[in-house]
């Protein structure tokens, strides 16, 4: 599953906004640069350095790839990590235990860097042993160039490899004295700070903060604003509070979902349990050292990053010395238990082995993933042009596709809720959070007209909506979505899908002048003898009723899930047409749907806009708004509903561009 991701491509939001992003830039740019219209850029140190070098080498799958040989390089340190410690088999089993994490193998699919910082730390615990076995400082040194490395890759990796430094001079002190712990220590902090230095000084040139955006009270970076940025990680975590650290091992196992994006039932599986450290603490054995040095390391990093946020891709550096720890326990148990009767603890071993591994990749399969099949077989295997998979795995592909054709490369433009700037050779400013020139123009207080020259003034030439995010996020109030702006300055060009693009204007353009309504009797008014109305073709038995059911006029309809009206309209294919329609419902629950069916010249269909809506008590207008494809000549307009509805509808209408108030509805 994990490789079948990692041959598709990107789809997921960090991937889209910078992860990916920040890499293809510096790769088409030759060059790495600013970009003061998102923040997150300026994150793109090691590991995304790779992915920049994968990029021009190979192309935007690349990055994936690096990603996914960085989680098999973790699951190798693991191996090494754990065979150093406590023999091959505690190795392998250890790094079988940490390739079954439903966490790791998600990552694996995707082009994060989690999985960078874990290889890093892996490689420091390798590096830790040697230098307390040797007493070496060139060890020690590793050690600490391999944190920076970690560190330098994503700043929140301080909090773990603190404890990590911490543990390793005390482990010198122990065997080898004061003197060499403290020249240890010495060439571990500078081995660490040679790594991380180059990248906290350029962060620093860039925002005028070295570890941008922590610590801004401190450093005051004039390019962060409070409403910017990290204040989703709140919403992560299942408690707060001195319980939250420690009934996290059942929060995980039980509600994975909320420590994370996308994360499904037993994201984490049993490791948290398995790791605990129960079989060092019930036998005096070797291992029994191992498993308590472990858990010095787990422990305050844990605190420190649960303290920062509960989010479980921060904690997954640590399920390296938990699944080495997990399979010490288990070895501690096969010991006994084989000493007993061998092979019915064969038996069981595989049966219980074979059990978990299964349950992982179910666990895996639960998640929540962009497409309905979780797996892409199909762009993987060649079966599905990428351009047709990224049209339905990613909102915005369409309209960003349709805004590339719009714009010249690097042509700035608005966005509002949409967050794939992967795929558009604009610059893409956020209006609705963030500290950039955009923003600050807004926050000047610009409205109508002058907000239009504002925006003509810094070169913004087109304008990219998701209306859902936007009604989802509450951010309908962003000045750029005014309705006074929009009727005078912003030429509607693309709809699909909730996805609107615009041509921006420093002029009024007179907004959109009321078109006509191209459907025959909306409001199924006028009568026929073969069927229930004139212009519409029924399918199944629709009720039409003239008992005081109607809006206005006479008459409405009752569409139920195998009644209702179809109507065909000539239309022109790659223009902009807006669906409304008034429905009411006589009970609670019901949902009508705006759908649009668009065919080609032979009668073949080429595309499909659909709408859910609710359906009140009360008449309710609804409207849809669509760029017909390219090769559609005709619109076929239903009259139906969702699922095992009952609506009644009236007052339909279709309209070329936005305007439907000359056919009995808003705007």
């Amino acid at each position: 599953g994990a490789w079948l991701w990692a041959l598709a491509p990107s789809v997921w939001y960090d991937e889209l906004n910078y992860q990916v992003a920040a890499p293809a830039l510096y790769a088409r740019e030759g060059a790495i640069v600013d970009r003061g219209e998102e923040f997150r850029f300026v994150w793109a140190h090691n590991a995304n350095m790779l992915f920049t070098l994968g990029i021009v080498v190979g192309g935007l799958k690349s990055a994936k790839l690096i990603h996914f040989s960085l989680g098999l390089l973790a699951a190798l340190a693991v191996l090494a990590f754990g065979r150093k410690v406590a023999g091959a088999r505690v190795g392998w089993l250890a790094a079988v235990l940490f390739l079954a994490l439903p966490i790791v193998s998600w990552e694996m699919g995707v082009a994060y860097v989690d999985l960078g910082v874990t290889f890093f730390f892996a490689a420091a615990l390798v590096a830790a042993v040697q230098a307390v076995e040797r007493g070496g400082y060139r060890w020690a040194t590793l050690t600490g160039v391999v944190c920076g490395l970690a560190v330098g890759t994503k700043l929140n990796a301080g909090l773990l490899v603190a404890p990590l430094g911490a543990v390793l001079v005390g482990a010198l002190l122990v065997r080898w004295g004061w003197c060499r712990a403290l020249i240890g220590g010495a060439c571990l902090a500078g081995g660490a700070l040679a790594a991380v230095v180059p990248w906290l000084a350029r962060d620093w040139a860039w925002t005028g903060n070295p570890v941008f955006p922590y610590l801004n009270h401190i450093f005051a970076s004039p390019r962060w604003g409070l409403d910017a940025g990290l204040q989703n990680l709140h919403l992560f975590g299942h408690r707060r509070g001195a319980l939250a650290g420690l009934l996290l091992p059942w929060d995980v196992l039980a509600n994975a979902r909320a420590f994370g994006e996308g994360l499904g039932p037993g994201a984490a599986g049993a490791l948290v349990w398995l790791g605990l450290p129960w079989g060092a603490l019930a036998r005096r054995t070797p291992q029994a050292g191992i498993a308590l040095a472990a858990w010095s390391v787990i422990l305050p990093a844990g605190a420190l990053i649960l303290a920062m946020a509960q989010y479980l891709r921060y904690l997954l550096p640590l399920f390296v010395l938990l699944a080495v720890v997990a399979a010490l326990n288990l070895e501690l148990v096969w010991r006994w238990a084989s000493a007993r009767r061998r092979s019915v603890a064969a038996a069981v071993a595989v049966a219980l082995g074979l059990l978990y591994v299964g349950g992982s990749r179910l666990a895996h399969t639960a998640m929540l993933w962009p497409i309905p099949e979780r797996f892409p077989f199909g762009v993987a295997f060649g079966l599905e042009r990428e351009e047709d998979f990224l049209s339905r795995a990613v909102r915005e592909y369409t309209a960003l596709r349709h805004l590339d054709s719009l714009v010249e490369e690097d042509a700035k433009a608005v966005g509002v809720g949409c967050h794939a700037r992967l795929y558009t050779h604009a610059r893409l400013h956020e209006a609705a959070w963030g500290r950039h020139e955009l923003t600050d123009a807004m926050r000047a207080g610009a409205r109508g007209a002058a907000l239009a020259q504002a925006l003509a003034q810094r070169g913004f030439v087109a304008m990219i909506v998701n209306r859902e995010v936007v009604r989802a996020s509450g951010w309908q109030a962003v000045q750029v979505l005014d309705g006074a702006f929009m009727e005078d300055f912003a030429v509607l060009a693309f709809a699909d899908r909730g996805m609107e693009v615009y041509r921006l204007s420093s002029m009024p353009s007179g907004g959109q002048a009321a078109a006509g309504n191209l459907l025959a009797n909306p409001g199924f008014e006028a009568l026929r003898e073969d069927g229930p109305v004139t212009a519409w073709q029924a399918y199944g038995q629709p009720l039409v009723e003239a008992e005081g059911r109607a809006r206005g006029g006479q008459r409405a309809v009752l569409a139920r899930r195998s009644d209702g009206f179809t109507q065909a309209i000539a239309i022109g294919g790659g223009g902009v047409y807006t669906l409304g329609h008034w429905t009411r419902a006589d009970t609670e629950g019901q949902a009508a749907r705006l759908q649009i069916n668009w065919l080609d010249g032979a009668g073949e269909m080429v595309g499909v806009s659909i709408d859910v809506v609710p359906a009140t008590s009360e008449w309710r207008w609804s409207t849809l708004t669509a760029t017909a494809p390219a090769g559609a000549v005709t619109a076929n307009v239903y009259v139906s509903v969702h699922e095992d509805s009952q609506v009644w509808f009236d007052d339909l209408c279709l309209v070329e561009g936005t305007q439907t108030t000359g056919c009995g509805g808003g705007r």
